[in-house]
């Protein structure tokens, strides 16, 4: 994203692709039954024995499904398999989002092309003009999927924030935000009582 330069892992001085899973496996290692949730399916839509692995190694691991730039992309190009996967682990997956507001119009593209995906046999362009192919998956799984496993695992009712540590966690990385994303979170914070 060239609005966010400091985004871009091309630069050097952050940690491979190889390195980030080698840490994130260290963990699972030693917490071998830690609750966890992995965004974005770990970028690991390439890699779908390695998904399977994981899954059957740790019990309380799940996979969200917000999609990033190839994804669903990929996915597309081995529909058997990753049919037959959401199909077998569909108790283990979620839908995650880390679209907001200030996103505008792709924040509601990038939903209406995940549900696409999931729902159709749809041929389509993604978001991002590259060529996607829906699972069409049984609408059960996808209501899994969309809600039903996330109640199971967070609860239906909300639970109570900390709001001093919230704030303190605000404070601390504020200058990472974009004046826009300032101006919405400032302004929840002020609508909640937070800050």
């Amino acid at each position: 994203d060239s609005s966010h330069p400091e985004w871009n892992y091309s630069r050097g001085g952050y940690l491979s692709f190889e390195e980030t899973h080698e840490d994130i496996y260290k963990v699972l290692e030693k917490y071998p039954d830690l609750n966890i949730t992995l965004a974005h399916m770990c970028f690991l839509e390439n890699y779908p024995d390695k998904v399977v692995d994981l899954l059957e190694k740790h019990p309380n691991l799940t996979f969200d499904i917000c999609p990033h730039l190839t994804m669903f992309v990929t996915m597309s190009k081995n529909r058997k398999i990753w049919i037959e996967f959401f199909n077998k682990y569909s108790d283990r997956i979620i839908h995650g989002s880390d679209y907001c507001p200030s996103y505008g119009d792709i924040s509601t593209i990038g939903h209406d092309n995940l549900y696409r995906f999931l729902l159709t046999d749809d041929e389509f362009k993604f978001w991002n003009g590259m060529d996607a192919h829906g699972l069409k998956l049984d609408k059960s799984v996808v209501e899994k999927i969309l809600g039903t496993n996330m109640y199971r695992i967070m609860g239906e009712k909300s639970k109570s924030v900390n709001k001093d540590a919230l704030k303190e966690y605000i404070l601390k990385y504020e200058h990472y935000l974009t004046d826009k994303n300032k101006e919405e979170i400032f302004e929840y914070c002020e609508a909640h009582n937070i800050l």
